[in-house]
């Protein structure tokens, strides 16, 4: 468990590195990376355990 979960870890932390474009971001651009965020949030699932603890 403790592999898998680094191995998320360093996915998503790979997946923020990536460079911001040049200037301040438009508020279009923030609310496009907001939905995407969340749209990811809901789309990932939850682990086995927290499956069992809510069960």
């Amino acid at each position: 468990m403790s592999d898998e979960l680094d191995a998320r870890v360093r996915a998503l932390e790979a997946e923020r590195a990536r460079p911001d474009p040049p200037g301040d971001p438009t508020v279009e651009e923030l609310l496009t990376r907001l939905i995407g965020t969340i749209h990811q949030a809901f789309k990932t699932s939850p682990d086995e355990k927290f499956r069992r603890a809510s069960e």
